[in-house]
Protein backbone atom coordinates (compact mmCIF):
# COMPACT_ATOMS: atom_id res chain seq x y z
CA UNK A 1 0.00 0.00 0.00
CA UNK A 2 1.53 3.67 -0.35
CA UNK A 3 1.91 5.87 1.94
CA UNK A 4 2.92 9.25 2.52
CA UNK A 5 4.68 10.22 5.46
CA UNK A 6 4.38 13.32 7.24
CA UNK A 7 7.79 13.39 8.54
CA UNK A 8 10.88 12.08 9.04
CA UNK A 9 13.20 11.94 12.50
CA UNK A 10 15.77 13.95 10.37
CA UNK A 11 13.56 16.82 10.31
CA UNK A 12 15.21 19.19 12.48
CA UNK A 13 18.71 19.68 12.49
CA UNK A 14 18.85 21.79 15.65
CA UNK A 15 18.67 18.88 18.25
CA UNK A 16 15.66 17.40 20.28
CA UNK A 17 13.57 20.17 21.74
CA UNK A 18 11.89 20.44 17.92
CA UNK A 19 12.02 16.70 17.24
CA UNK A 20 10.00 16.46 20.36
CA UNK A 21 7.77 19.41 19.72
CA UNK A 22 6.90 17.33 16.18
CA UNK A 23 7.05 13.95 17.64
CA UNK A 24 3.67 13.00 16.68
CA UNK A 25 4.61 13.26 13.41
CA UNK A 26 7.42 10.32 13.09
CA UNK A 27 7.65 8.93 10.08
CA UNK A 28 7.41 5.34 12.31
CA UNK A 29 4.19 6.35 14.10
CA UNK A 30 1.94 8.20 11.68
CA UNK A 31 2.09 6.90 7.58
CA UNK A 32 -0.91 8.51 6.05
CA UNK A 33 -1.81 6.06 3.71
CA UNK A 34 -3.07 7.73 0.21
CA UNK A 35 -5.94 5.33 -0.82
CA UNK A 36 -6.94 5.37 2.96
CA UNK A 37 -7.15 9.19 4.31
CA UNK A 38 -9.12 8.83 7.08
CA UNK A 39 -10.86 11.21 9.91
CA UNK A 40 -7.85 10.49 12.56
CA UNK A 41 -5.18 11.28 9.44
CA UNK A 42 -7.14 14.37 8.58
CA UNK A 43 -7.36 15.80 12.63
CA UNK A 44 -3.40 14.83 12.53
CA UNK A 45 -2.57 17.03 9.63
CA UNK A 46 -4.75 19.78 11.10
CA UNK A 47 -2.18 19.21 14.02
CA UNK A 48 0.32 19.95 11.68
CA UNK A 49 -0.75 22.95 10.00
CA UNK A 50 -1.33 24.56 14.20
CA UNK A 51 2.39 23.37 14.92
CA UNK A 52 3.47 24.97 11.35
CA UNK A 53 1.58 28.48 12.44
CA UNK A 54 3.96 28.44 15.59
CA UNK A 55 6.81 27.70 14.07
CA UNK A 56 9.44 29.93 13.06
CA UNK A 57 12.48 27.95 11.43
CA UNK A 58 13.07 26.42 8.02
CA UNK A 59 14.49 23.09 7.37
CA UNK A 60 15.21 21.51 3.73
CA UNK A 61 12.87 18.68 4.99
CA UNK A 62 9.99 20.74 4.73
CA UNK A 63 10.21 20.85 0.84
CA UNK A 64 9.74 17.08 0.80
CA UNK A 65 6.61 17.08 4.03
CA UNK A 66 5.05 20.35 2.11
CA UNK A 67 4.77 18.29 -1.18
CA UNK A 68 3.34 15.25 0.34
CA UNK A 69 0.66 18.03 1.80
CA UNK A 70 -0.22 18.89 -1.96
CA UNK A 71 -1.07 14.93 -2.36
CA UNK A 72 -3.38 14.35 0.39
CA UNK A 73 -5.48 17.94 -0.30
CA UNK A 74 -5.87 16.55 -4.37
CA UNK A 75 -6.56 13.02 -3.11
CA UNK A 76 -9.24 14.60 -0.58
CA UNK A 77 -11.02 16.86 -3.64
CA UNK A 78 -10.59 13.92 -5.89
CA UNK A 79 -13.10 12.07 -2.96
CA UNK A 80 -14.83 15.03 -2.61
CA UNK A 81 -14.04 15.65 0.97
CA UNK A 82 -13.95 19.40 0.62
CA UNK A 83 -14.21 20.61 3.95
CA UNK A 84 -11.15 18.39 4.97
CA UNK A 85 -9.27 20.10 1.64
CA UNK A 86 -10.63 23.60 2.77
CA UNK A 87 -9.91 23.27 6.29
CA UNK A 88 -5.65 22.87 4.98
CA UNK A 89 -6.06 24.70 2.35
CA UNK A 90 -6.98 28.04 4.58
CA UNK A 91 -4.70 27.92 7.03
CA UNK A 92 -2.14 27.03 4.67
CA UNK A 93 -2.94 30.53 3.49
CA UNK A 94 -3.38 31.59 7.01
CA UNK A 95 0.16 30.75 7.59
CA UNK A 96 1.48 32.53 4.02
CA UNK A 97 0.22 35.61 4.89
CA UNK A 98 1.54 35.42 8.74
CA UNK A 99 5.01 34.42 7.87
CA UNK A 100 5.57 36.69 5.28
CA UNK A 101 7.61 38.80 7.07
CA UNK A 102 8.83 37.34 9.47
CA UNK A 103 9.81 33.59 8.03
CA UNK A 104 9.08 34.53 4.08
CA UNK A 105 10.21 31.38 3.15
CA UNK A 106 7.97 29.16 5.38
CA UNK A 107 5.34 31.33 3.89
CA UNK A 108 6.21 30.52 -0.05
CA UNK A 109 6.52 27.02 1.03
CA UNK A 110 2.83 27.14 2.15
CA UNK A 111 1.59 29.41 -1.15
CA UNK A 112 3.46 26.37 -3.10
CA UNK A 113 1.28 23.53 -1.52
CA UNK A 114 -1.89 25.99 -3.05
CA UNK A 115 -0.73 26.30 -6.43
CA UNK A 116 0.72 22.83 -6.32
CA UNK A 117 -3.09 21.62 -5.62
CA UNK A 118 -4.39 23.72 -8.19
CA UNK A 119 -3.73 21.61 -10.79
CA UNK A 120 -5.81 22.42 -14.18
CA UNK A 121 -6.95 18.57 -13.47
CA UNK A 122 -8.23 19.52 -10.14
CA UNK A 123 -9.61 22.73 -11.07
CA UNK A 124 -12.04 20.96 -13.97
CA UNK A 125 -13.35 18.39 -11.47
CA UNK A 126 -14.07 21.53 -9.21
CA UNK A 127 -15.89 23.29 -12.12
CA UNK A 128 -17.70 19.83 -13.26
CA UNK A 129 -18.72 19.12 -9.58
CA UNK A 130 -20.39 22.70 -9.27
CA UNK A 131 -22.47 22.44 -12.83
CA UNK A 132 -23.61 18.92 -11.49
CA UNK A 133 -24.89 19.90 -7.93
CA UNK A 134 -28.33 21.42 -6.81
CA UNK A 135 -27.93 21.48 -3.48
CA UNK A 136 -26.78 25.20 -2.88
CA UNK A 137 -25.04 24.46 0.16
CA UNK A 138 -22.90 21.71 -1.62
CA UNK A 139 -22.37 24.29 -4.25
CA UNK A 140 -20.73 26.80 -1.63
CA UNK A 141 -18.41 24.20 0.06
CA UNK A 142 -16.76 23.56 -3.69
CA UNK A 143 -17.19 27.15 -4.52
CA UNK A 144 -15.01 27.70 -1.18
CA UNK A 145 -12.14 25.33 -2.72
CA UNK A 146 -12.20 27.17 -5.80
CA UNK A 147 -11.70 30.62 -3.93
CA UNK A 148 -8.61 28.93 -2.00
CA UNK A 149 -7.20 28.03 -5.64
CA UNK A 150 -7.29 31.28 -6.82
CA UNK A 151 -6.67 32.80 -8.88
CA UNK A 152 -5.87 30.06 -11.45
CA UNK A 153 -9.42 28.57 -10.68
CA UNK A 154 -11.44 32.12 -11.87
CA UNK A 155 -9.06 31.99 -15.33
CA UNK A 156 -10.20 28.03 -15.55
CA UNK A 157 -13.51 28.35 -14.71
CA UNK A 158 -14.73 31.27 -17.08
CA UNK A 159 -12.78 29.32 -19.54
CA UNK A 160 -15.21 26.45 -18.85
CA UNK A 161 -18.08 28.50 -19.79
CA UNK A 162 -16.81 30.04 -22.66
CA UNK A 163 -16.28 26.24 -24.06
CA UNK A 164 -19.84 24.87 -22.59
CA UNK A 165 -21.54 27.90 -24.55
CA UNK A 166 -24.14 27.37 -22.10
CA UNK A 167 -26.32 30.65 -22.04
CA UNK A 168 -29.20 29.76 -19.11
CA UNK A 169 -30.07 30.84 -15.72
CA UNK A 170 -27.35 28.09 -14.69
CA UNK A 171 -24.90 29.95 -16.53
CA UNK A 172 -25.35 33.09 -14.87
CA UNK A 173 -24.85 31.48 -11.35
CA UNK A 174 -21.99 29.90 -12.24
CA UNK A 175 -20.39 33.61 -13.13
CA UNK A 176 -21.64 34.96 -9.62
CA UNK A 177 -20.35 32.10 -8.14
CA UNK A 178 -16.70 33.18 -10.53
CA UNK A 179 -17.62 36.30 -9.25
CA UNK A 180 -16.94 35.68 -5.58
CA UNK A 181 -14.01 33.51 -6.23
CA UNK A 182 -12.33 35.74 -8.21
CA UNK A 183 -13.09 39.29 -7.71
CA UNK A 184 -10.35 40.95 -10.12
CA UNK A 185 -11.98 38.65 -13.55
CA UNK A 186 -15.15 41.49 -13.24
CA UNK A 187 -14.39 43.05 -16.64
CA UNK A 188 -14.88 39.07 -18.24
CA UNK A 189 -17.64 38.11 -16.01
CA UNK A 190 -19.69 41.67 -16.97
CA UNK A 191 -18.65 41.20 -20.85
CA UNK A 192 -19.79 37.17 -20.85
CA UNK A 193 -22.64 38.25 -18.57
CA UNK A 194 -24.00 40.68 -21.33
CA UNK A 195 -23.30 37.98 -23.98
CA UNK A 196 -25.89 35.63 -21.82
CA UNK A 197 -28.54 38.40 -21.48
CA UNK A 198 -28.39 39.16 -25.08
CA UNK A 199 -29.28 35.68 -25.83
CA UNK A 200 -32.41 35.57 -22.97
CA UNK A 201 -33.70 38.57 -24.71
CA UNK A 202 -34.61 36.60 -27.74
CA UNK A 203 -37.43 34.96 -25.71
CA UNK A 204 -38.86 37.99 -24.54
CA UNK A 205 -42.36 39.16 -25.97
CA UNK A 206 -41.46 41.45 -28.72
CA UNK A 207 -44.86 43.17 -28.69
CA UNK A 208 -44.63 44.00 -25.01
CA UNK A 209 -41.38 45.80 -25.70
CA UNK A 210 -42.78 47.70 -28.55
CA UNK A 211 -45.57 48.93 -26.28
CA UNK A 212 -43.20 50.27 -23.68
CA UNK A 213 -40.07 51.14 -25.84
CA UNK A 214 -39.78 54.15 -24.63
CA UNK A 215 -39.24 52.97 -20.81
CA UNK A 216 -36.92 49.88 -21.92
CA UNK A 217 -34.77 52.08 -23.44
CA UNK A 218 -33.81 53.58 -20.45
CA UNK A 219 -32.96 50.24 -18.74
CA UNK A 220 -29.94 48.21 -19.69
CA UNK A 221 -30.63 44.58 -20.85
CA UNK A 222 -30.17 42.67 -17.76
CA UNK A 223 -32.86 45.30 -15.98
CA UNK A 224 -35.04 44.69 -18.85
CA UNK A 225 -34.47 40.81 -18.85
CA UNK A 226 -35.48 40.80 -15.16
CA UNK A 227 -38.01 42.84 -14.81
CA UNK A 228 -39.16 40.72 -18.13
CA UNK A 229 -38.73 37.66 -16.55
CA UNK A 230 -40.58 38.63 -12.98
CA UNK A 231 -43.95 40.04 -14.83
CA UNK A 232 -46.89 38.14 -14.25
CA UNK A 233 -50.48 38.88 -16.13
CA UNK A 234 -53.15 39.99 -13.98
CA UNK A 235 -56.84 40.80 -15.04
CA UNK A 236 -58.45 43.52 -13.08
CA UNK A 237 -61.63 44.17 -12.32
CA UNK A 238 -63.84 48.18 -12.19
CA UNK A 239 -63.15 50.19 -9.36
CA UNK A 240 -59.98 48.09 -8.14
CA UNK A 241 -57.23 50.07 -6.74
CA UNK A 242 -53.43 49.85 -7.46
CA UNK A 243 -51.80 52.86 -5.78
CA UNK A 244 -53.07 54.84 -2.88
CA UNK A 245 -51.70 58.01 -2.07
CA UNK A 246 -49.39 58.16 1.19
CA UNK A 247 -48.80 54.23 1.08
CA UNK A 248 -45.87 52.48 -0.14
CA UNK A 249 -45.68 51.03 -3.22
CA UNK A 250 -43.87 47.68 -4.28
CA UNK A 251 -45.59 46.99 -7.54
CA UNK A 252 -45.11 48.00 -11.06
CA UNK A 253 -47.97 48.14 -13.82
CA UNK A 254 -47.58 47.70 -17.42
CA UNK A 255 -51.55 48.91 -18.74
CA UNK A 256 -52.35 46.14 -21.95
CA UNK A 257 -55.81 47.00 -22.34
CA UNK A 258 -58.01 48.87 -20.31
CA UNK A 259 -57.94 52.50 -18.48
CA UNK A 260 -57.16 53.81 -15.03
CA UNK A 261 -57.18 56.98 -13.46
CA UNK A 262 -55.09 58.62 -11.44
CA UNK A 263 -56.30 61.03 -8.82
CA UNK A 264 -55.13 62.80 -6.06
CA UNK A 265 -57.14 63.74 -2.39
CA UNK A 266 -57.05 66.66 -0.67
CA UNK A 267 -59.65 67.90 2.10
CA UNK A 268 -61.89 64.89 1.14
CA UNK A 269 -61.60 65.97 -2.25
CA UNK A 270 -60.26 63.34 -5.19
CA UNK A 271 -58.69 65.61 -8.06
CA UNK A 272 -58.31 63.59 -11.26
CA UNK A 273 -54.84 64.50 -13.05
CA UNK A 274 -54.97 61.91 -15.58
CA UNK A 275 -56.15 58.58 -17.69
CA UNK A 276 -54.01 56.12 -18.32
CA UNK A 277 -54.87 53.58 -21.24
CA UNK A 278 -53.37 50.70 -23.27
CA UNK A 279 -49.05 51.49 -23.39
CA UNK A 280 -49.00 53.47 -19.83
CA UNK A 281 -47.04 52.98 -16.45
CA UNK A 282 -48.12 53.23 -13.60
CA UNK A 283 -45.76 53.29 -10.36
CA UNK A 284 -42.67 53.84 -11.66
CA UNK A 285 -41.53 56.51 -9.46
CA UNK A 286 -42.02 54.53 -6.47
CA UNK A 287 -41.15 51.02 -7.56
CA UNK A 288 -37.73 52.71 -8.40
CA UNK A 289 -37.01 54.65 -5.57
CA UNK A 290 -38.21 52.98 -2.32
CA UNK A 291 -41.09 55.96 -1.78
CA UNK A 292 -44.94 55.93 -0.96
CA UNK A 293 -46.92 56.83 -3.80
CA UNK A 294 -47.94 60.55 -4.12
CA UNK A 295 -51.30 60.01 -6.11
CA UNK A 296 -53.81 57.02 -6.13
CA UNK A 297 -54.69 54.91 -9.50
CA UNK A 298 -57.78 53.18 -9.73
CA UNK A 299 -59.28 50.71 -12.88
CA UNK A 300 -62.26 52.36 -14.82
CA UNK A 301 -63.00 49.20 -16.57
CA UNK A 302 -61.88 45.52 -16.92
CA UNK A 303 -58.03 46.07 -17.28
CA UNK A 304 -55.42 43.74 -18.04
CA UNK A 305 -51.91 44.23 -16.96
CA UNK A 306 -48.14 42.98 -16.80
CA UNK A 307 -47.35 43.23 -12.67
CA UNK A 308 -43.92 43.56 -11.39
CA UNK A 309 -43.05 42.75 -7.59
CA UNK A 310 -39.40 44.82 -6.66
CA UNK A 311 -38.42 42.36 -4.37
CA UNK A 312 -38.67 39.86 -7.22
CA UNK A 313 -36.66 42.04 -9.58
CA UNK A 314 -34.14 42.64 -7.39
CA UNK A 315 -33.28 39.61 -6.62
CA UNK A 316 -33.32 38.36 -10.29
CA UNK A 317 -30.64 40.97 -10.90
Amino acid sequence: MASIILSSPKLFADGPKNQQRFEMFDASSIPIAIDAITAINAARIQDLSQWLEKENQTSPAFETLFSQLKVIIQVQIRRCQYAAANRILSRMARIADEKDKSRPALGNLCRNVISGVAGKDIINLLIAEIQGKQDDMEQSVIVETLSLLNPVSAELMLDRLKETKERSLRSLILLQKLQDVDASALTEIVRFREIIEAQRSRSIDRNHLESFKDFYDQLTILERNALFRTMQKVACKEDQSLLQQGKPNDHLYFIHAGDLKVFYRQNGREMLLSQIGTGGLVGAESFFHATVATVSAMTLDQTFIDANDVLSWEFDL
